[in-house]
């Protein structure tokens, strides 16, 4: 039976995959909806809407964080969220959202959540 691979996982391979081989991993224990859970609506208003809501809950949209870094994030859009990049570079799954931040919606979410679940099906089908 294949093992279970899930967020953890995903920033090791991110790492492997471009040559960082010298990270280092961190506890995280919070979940970071990089497209927030409730927006602000002044933002939100200039910024691209979700296709379907339960985008919001997708791997894509997803990364772990520290609870600190987490309430500073807010509920603030993928744009402002790339502009903390102490937090942004402490993980290589946000670090990849934050590429596209300027443009965060369903089409980038769906995309990303595409890469990350081929990339952990590799590592799974590989072992």
């Amino acid at each position: 039976m294949a093992k279970r691979r899930g967020f953890g996982e995903a920033a090791t391979l991110l790492a492997v995959r471009d040559g960082k081989l010298d990270f280092q991993f961190t506890f995280r224990n919070s979940i970071e909806h990089f497209y927030p859970q409730h927006p602000d609506t002044e933002l939100q208003a200039a910024y691209a809407q979700l296709v379907d809501v339960e985008d919001r809950d997708r791997f894509g949209n997803l990364a772990l964080v520290t609870v600190r870094d987490n309430s500073k994030f807010t509920n603030s859009l993928p744009k402002v969220k790339t502009e903390f990049l102490h937090i942004v570079e402490q993980s290589p799954k946000l670090g990849e959202m934050a590429k596209r931040g300027a443009t965060w919606g369903s089409a980038e979410i769906l995309a990303h959540h595409r890469d990350m679940v081929a990339m952990l099906w590799r590592d799974v089908t590989r072992s």
